[in-house]
Parts: C-alpha cells; structure tokens; sequence
C-alpha cells in the first residue's frame, strides 16, 4: 500500500514540475519615465517690457487769443521798462528782484505763472542761443525756435523738447527786442524776457503794449 501512495506521490511531483517548466511567465511590465522636453527658445513666448510713457508736456500754441479772454485778465505796467502786460485775474503778484539789471518780477496763480526780465545781449538771436545752450539744456536737448513779432517787434519763442529738464519742465521763454533800451542797466538792456507756464505763455505775451513815453 505504501509502495503504490509514493508512486502516486512521485508521478505527480513529476507533473508539477513539467508544467513549471513548460510556462512561460507573464513579463513584468516595463516601466520608462517620460521626460517632458523643454520648449526651445524660438518656442517662448517674448517678455516685452510695457513702456513707460513719457509725461506728456502742454502744447506751445501760437493760436489766437480770444479777445473775451483778455478782457478779463488784469494788468500791470512797468514803466522802467516801458511794458505793459496782462494776466489771469485770479493771479497776484509774488516778488520783484532788487537787480536794477534784471527788473524781474513774479506773478502766480493756482493755474501757472508768469515772470519777466530785461536782459543784454548783442543781438535777438544771440539772446536766444544763450538759453538755447545753457549748461543744464533748460529746454531739453533739441528746443526749436519760432519767430514773430509783437507789436511790430522781433521777438522768438522757445518749444521745448519732449525731454525738458525736471526743474524748468512745462515753461518756457518769449524773447522781444524792445523798442526803447532799459537805461537803468548799464550798458542799457534791450531784450524783455518773459518766462511763463506753457499753457499761458503765449497768451500773455500777445497781451503786451509797449509804453510810449
């Protein structure tokens, strides 16, 4: 009996390993990192820096000047200069140098200013270029030049350039040959400055009168 359960035993351990043997094993799956390829550079999206716009400084306009306007405006005569000119009336007077060669007075408002000065000079354009080409460009880099007359004088006005310097930024200077030189300078001056805010520049200047006396 014993002889026939260790046949039986060894015919099926014989069984067992012929199938192991005979089975091929299901291969394990294989496993491969995918690598996210980086876009090239061509592929990038372009950083554009947002430019900064520059401030953006008022107009010097030589338009007419609305008659209605003057009327309302007050005025000042500086008989040693011979001037007489007009303002905003909401404007005041603020301060007058003691310089007989300069006889400069202030004038201001909540809205601009004004201020006018005798200089010398050998001739209008000579005045001119010593603004034009002042050390610390006054008027920027590349200001240009209109020419006009008042009241039958020569006179030039100053544009200033978009890169103005931070401490004359939005003014500007009307330069007249006076018709009569300032005796109190000495020599005589015969050049009138008036510096003003842009935005009134013009206007005041087609507001002066020339005193006769």
């Amino acid at each position: 009996m014993w002889a026939k359960r260790i046949l039986k035993i060894g015919i099926l351990l014989q069984i067992l390993f012929l199938f192991a043997c005979s089975s091929n094993p299901s291969p394990e799956p294989s496993y491969s990192p995918t690598q996210k390829s980086l876009p090239s550079p061509s592929a990038m999206p372009a950083i554009t820096p947002t430019p900064t716009n520059p401030v953006a400084l008022p107009t010097v306009t030589t338009t007419p000047v609305p008659r209605a306007t003057i009327e309302l405006w007050e005025s000042m005569a500086h008989p040693g200069i011979g001037v007489e000119i007009y303002y905003p009336e909401d404007w005041s007077f603020s301060s007058m140098s003691e310089n007989p060669d300069t006889a400069s007075s202030w004038y201001s408002g909540h809205d601009g200013h004004f201020r006018f000065y005798t200089i010398k000079a050998e001739s209008l354009d000579s005045a001119v270029e010593r603004y034009l080409n002042h050390e610390n460009q006054l008027f920027g880099s590349d200001p240009t030049v209109e020419e006009f007359q008042i009241r039958g004088q020569d006179a030039r006005m100053i544009i200033p350039s978009a890169d103005q310097s931070i401490g004359t930024a939005g003014d500007s200077v009307v330069i007249i040959r006076l018709p009569k030189p300032v005796r109190a300078c000495s020599p005589p001056c015969h050049y009138l400055v008036l510096w003003a805010d842009v935005e009134h520049l013009w206007k005041i200047a087609k507001t002066i009168r020339f005193l006769d006396y």
